[in-house]
C-alpha cells in the first residue's frame, strides 16, 4: 500500500474469494480450524496511528506495538479500543527503514492481555486531505 501521488489515495485489490476450504481438499474447514485469505507476517514494530473521517478530518492519535501485517491488513495491541467501522491512517516501518502511510478500517477491537487492546484493520481507500497530507509529511511520508 502506497499513497498514489497523482490521486492522493491509497487502492487495495479487492478480490472475491470462495468458502474456506483446507488447503489441497474440496472439504470445509473443521471446526476450530483457521483461515486467511492473505498470508500474515510478524511486524513487531511500534507504529503511529491516526483516526481519520471520510472526509479526511484527522481524530486521536496513538502510538502502538505492530503485530502482523498482510496484504490486506495490519494487526496491532494498543492502550485505547478503536471504534469498529472507524477509518485510520498508520505511519509504519518499511524493511527498507522509510515511513509509509496504509489506510484502513477498524474491522476488530478485542481486549486482550496487559491491559491491551488487539485491533485489526483491514486496508482501505481513504480520501486525502490537506491536513492529512501535512500529518503525514510531519511523520515522514513523502
Amino acid at each position: 500500500m502506497k499513497i498514489n501521488s497523482a490521486s492522493g489515495t491509497v487502492k487495495k485489490d479487492d478480490k472475491n474469494v470462495a468458502p474456506a476450504k483446507q488447503a489441497g481438499g474440496d472439504a470445509p474447514l473443521q471446526a476450530g480450524a483457521t483461515f486467511r485469505e492473505h498470508e500474515r507476517r510478524k511486524y513487531r514494530k511500534q507504529i503511529t496511528v491516526c483516526e481519520v473521517d471520510e472526509q479526511g478530518a484527522l481524530g486521536q492519535v496513538a502510538e502502538c506495538d505492530g503485530l502482523d501485517i498482510s496484504s490486506n491488513g495490519i494487526g496491532f495491541r494498543s492502550r485505547k479500543p478503536m471504534s469498529v467501522g472507524c477509518g485510520l491512517v498508520i505511519v509504519a516501518t518499511s524493511t527498507a527503514g522509510n515511513a509509509e502511510a496504509f489506510f484502513g478500517m477498524v474491522r476488530h477491537c478485542n481486549y486482550g492481555e496487559g491491559a491491551r487492546y488487539h485491533t485489526g484493520v483491514e486496508f482501505r481507500e481513504i480520501p486525502m486531505s490537506m491536513s492529512l497530507r501535512s500529518w503525514l509529511k510531519q511523520h515522514g511520508v513523502e
